[in-house]
């Protein structure tokens, strides 16, 4: 079995009252078909924020803001051939530009507080919707 660390950046992009959500291919080796916070794979000596500016430009067509941290989760991933340590570092972010196209995704929709419960979110998204929906 393969063992690997990835580090990932990813954005709580805001738009108004809405975030934004990406539905993962429903073949995605890992976690088909739920929902996340868009991001990508930080490069070795790349800054975690630059990151998340070129993967969200690349894979979703937008432009944002990077702002402050706004939490770090990390968790275990395995199927048949590969475990993985996933860390996912999320900043806060407010959209500046672009209509969010599925380049690398299934679906991408812009969502109020209300609109997130019940939905079948990624073990990694999981905890940052569960502190965003947190009373203030």
């Amino acid at each position: 079995m393969v063992e690997k660390q990835i580090i990932v950046a990813c954005g709580l992009i805001r738009k108004g009252k809405k975030i934004l959500l990406a539905k993962r291919h429903s073949k995605s080796k890992f976690q088909g078909g739920k929902w996340e916070m868009s991001g990508g794979k930080i490069a070795i000596f790349e800054n975690p924020k630059d990151t998340l500016m070129r993967e969200l430009e690349e894979e979703l067509g937008i432009k944002v803001k990077v702002g402050e941290l706004f939490d770090v989760v990390d968790v275990i991933l395995e199927n048949e051939e590969e475990k993985r340590h996933v860390i996912l570092i999320a900043y806060l972010c407010d959209w500046l530009s672009g209509e969010p196209r599925t380049i690398e995704c299934e679906e991408v929709v812009w969502l109020e507080k209300k609109d997130l419960k019940g939905l079948d979110f990624t073990v990694g998204t999981k905890p940052f919707i569960k502190k965003y929906l947190q009373p203030n």
